[in-house]
């Protein structure tokens, strides 16, 4: 898989139980980790998180770069 960044369009909280909740701003980059039908799975700079975004998000919520 090529390597696929996407930009946050909007602030995105993330939440996982039993940790302090993660919030990525706008203009957030995250990278591609896994590429799937409908989401992709991303993770920032940081790694400490993964989760998904929905691919019919793209251009509202975020944008590839």
């Amino acid at each position: 898989m090529d390597h696929i960044l996407v930009e946050l369009l909007q602030t995105i909280k993330h939440e996982k139980q039993g940790c302090e909740p993660k919030v990525y701003d706008m203009g957030t980059l995250l990278k591609v980790i896994h590429d799937s039908h409908d989401t992709y799975l991303v993770t920032a700079d940081d790694e400490l998180f993964s989760f998904s975004l929905r691919k019919v998000d793209e251009g509202t919520v975020w944008i590839k770069v």
